[in-house]
């Protein structure tokens, strides 16, 4: 259900020239470069859970459960897009943040029951990505103000990398015991590469207002994810444990309403949410002191969403 809902996202992102035309917009003839710059800060939230499965005995598995939950993070990212031969779109992308907090879930289960349950407070961490896209321009026009409306068909690529730090530790099962907040825990970075397909649009409309979007599916992702788990002394470290995953599903989508205020100056508010989830893969455990196990991963799935506000510059 929520992949028909993203192509049916896209499908009316790239109808949208139809659109236009049936405004009364006639094409007009631009220079054969045409730009634009922003900046905006994300108020993002998001999760991300590593799951692997281990058989214990024939028919008895087990395994165990990663949840990093309401990750807070306030990311500052940059923007720039190029028309080129009034038809060729270069656009690319960065920004950084650092994580405003959260919580880390790890249980560990056997035939589907968990026999142990802690919580820690993701108290550290870091948020970067970039992209990079090229594409078609299929439509433009201009609205009496002169300001002109677009569609276009993009391909690209995306790096994306997270970085959790877990500090203290509160065991709900009495497995473990508990930590202090002051302890660090668990420190685990994902790293995703993912190749995008889609488009995006600009409205403009009276009164220097304005909307854009854009919709991406992600058909291919790459992941790897590294851990180390401080506390655990048969377990080396940096890593403790390495995950790779290839294949899974994504998609990214952006909305918002802009207000040009002076010349190609504005600003702008909307909404952001991007996931993307491989659902097999290979982790290797590294034991101190014997050879590193291969063991099945069945879940890695990175999320985040939320609001954001900007300003940006078009010439």
């Amino acid at each position: 259900m929520q992949r028909s809902s993203i192509f049916i996202v896209l499908v009316l992102v790239l109808m949208a020239p139809g659109v236009a035309l049936a405004q009364g917009k006639d094409d007009v003839v631009v220079s054969d470069w045409i730009g634009s710059v922003g900046a905006n800060v994300w108020f993002s939230n998001g999760d991300s859970v590593w799951e692997h499965e281990i058989e214990i005995l024939p028919g008895v598995s087990g395994g165990s459960r990663l949840t990093f939950r309401d990750v807070t993070s306030k990311i500052v990212s940059v923007d720039a897009d190029l028309l080129l031969w009034k038809r060729l779109v270069l656009t690319a992308s960065g920004g950084w943040g650092q994580t405003d907090g959260g919580d880390l879930i790890d249980e560990d289960f056997i035939v589907g029951t968990n026999f142990s349950r802690t919580r820690s407070a993701i108290d550290d961490g870091r948020t970067y990505f970039a992209n990079v896209n090229a594409g078609f321009r299929l439509a433009d026009w201009v609205d009496d103000d002169r300001r002109r409306g677009f569609v276009d068909l993009l391909v690209g690529y995306q790096w994306w990398r997270e970085k959790y730090e877990a500090f203290g530790l509160v065991d709900f099962l009495g497995f473990t015991g508990d930590e202090p907040r002051s302890v660090k825990v668990i420190t685990e970075t994902w790293t995703w590469h993912s190749l995008r397909v889609g488009g995006r649009a600009y409205f403009p409309f009276p009164y220097g207002l304005g909307l854009r979007g854009s919709g991406f599916l992600l058909p291919w992702s790459a992941v790897e994810v590294e851990d180390i788990h401080h506390l655990r002394t048969d377990l080396r470290q940096n890593p403790s444990v390495r995950s790779e995953a290839t294949g899974g599903f994504g998609w990214q989508l952006e909305a918002a309403l802009t207000y040009t205020f002076w010349r190609g100056l504005g600003v702008e508010a909307g909404y952001r949410y991007w996931k993307v989830e491989i659902k097999s893969g290979d982790a290797r455990f590294r034991p101190v002191g014997a050879p590193a196990a291969d063991e099945e991963v069945r879940r890695i799935s990175t999320e985040r969403g939320g609001p954001f506000v900007g300003l940006y510059y078009r010439f």
